[in-house]
């Protein structure tokens, strides 16, 4: 069972290159910043404003 695709995981050589790792590590720091910036704002204005009432809000 000598598939060159699977030794390829275990020799320790790299099965993504360095651009696709480059680019997966962005995707995810991207969503993560962007969830804890909605949350950031979302604090910040409570805190400066006050809490909304209830009848106030659209949805």
């Amino acid at each position: 069972m000598g598939g060159g695709a699977v030794n390829t995981l275990y020799d320790g050589e790299d099965f993504m290159d360095d651009d696709t790792k480059r680019r997966l590590v962005y995707g995810i720091l991207s969503l993560v910043l962007s969830a804890l910036a909605t949350r950031l704002a979302l604090f910040l204005t409570n805190k400066l404003l006050g809490e909304p009432d209830e009848g106030t809000l659209v949805g």
